[in-house]
């Protein structure tokens, strides 16, 4: 018998962890409602990032957060004719996969997948930040999590915002709307703040009332301060510890 059996799960998501997401539930099961909670879009306001696409290799270290951020930023440093990172550190082994496929190497990739983990990583590898330079390129409202400690390890940091999220159509949330109408919905996925609020200010407060799985403790903590009731959260902040968490919440 399939695990997931049974289950039926709201994905919510943005579109580049969606659909390996929904399809990896699926194969265990599940019955999957996808609704993308968000879309990704360009930042408000370019000009930060097309500079620093320009002369990316000056920085002595480049600092990627996400699988979109890698994107954004090597589609910038195309059209700028800039050169590759001297030094690059991806939280995690996607968003490291994505810059590989670019030919951008990740001389550091965190145990643990978010912003306390790359710090707790150049603590413990002894990498010396003192007077040296770093791109941060993130989401427009990426926590400063990152930036302050790279700061207070002395490091001159430049934060420019490689993309955005925005709401999604009203039509794509239809289905999940009539799943919740219907009470159909054993669980929601979660997998960013921003996939939360938006749902949250789309569909209201019935929302509330199905369990959520969160991606990591970040997002689980964002999601119970809007008054989500998170039952699952991933020890491994990847889209296969997120199903894991739903596997073992399921059964």
């Amino acid at each position: 018998m399939q695990p997931l059996a049974g289950l039926t799960v709201g994905v919510t998501r943005p579109p580049a962890k969606g659909d390996r997401l929904a399809a990896e539930l699926r194969r265990l099961g599940a019955l999957v409602v996808d609704a993308p909670a968000l879309r990704l879009v360009p930042p408000p306001d370019a000009t930060a990032l097309e500079r620093a696409a320009a002369r990316v290799d000056e920085y002595d270290w480049v600092m990627l957060t996400s699988e979109a951020g890698v994107q954004a930023l090597s589609a910038a440093v195309a059209v700028a004719g800039g050169g590759a990172p001297r030094r690059l550190a991806a939280v995690g082994p996607r968003t490291a996969a994505a810059a590989a496929a670019r030919g951008w190497h990740a001389g550091l990739v965190p145990e643990r997948y978010d912003a306390e983990g790359v710090l707790e990583q150049i603590d413990r590898t002894g990498v010396p930040l003192a007077g040296s330079s770093v791109l941060l390129a993130v989401a427009e409202d990426s926590r400063d999590v990152l930036l302050e400690g790279l700061e207070a390890r002395g490091a001159t940091v430049e934060r420019v915002t490689a993309y955005a999220s925005a709401p999604a159509d009203a039509g794509d949330l239809a289905e999940l709307a009539a799943a919740l109408r219907a009470a159909r919905l054993d669980l929601l996925t979660v997998t960013s703040a921003s996939a939360a609020r938006n749902l949250l200010a789309a569909l209201g407060p019935p929302v509330l009332a199905v369990p959520v799985a969160a991606i990591g403790t970040v997002t689980a903590g964002a999601a119970r301060d809007l008054g989500y009731s998170v039952e699952a959260v991933a020890e491994e902040h990847t889209i296969d510890g997120l199903v894991e968490a739903v596997r073992r919440w399921w059964t």
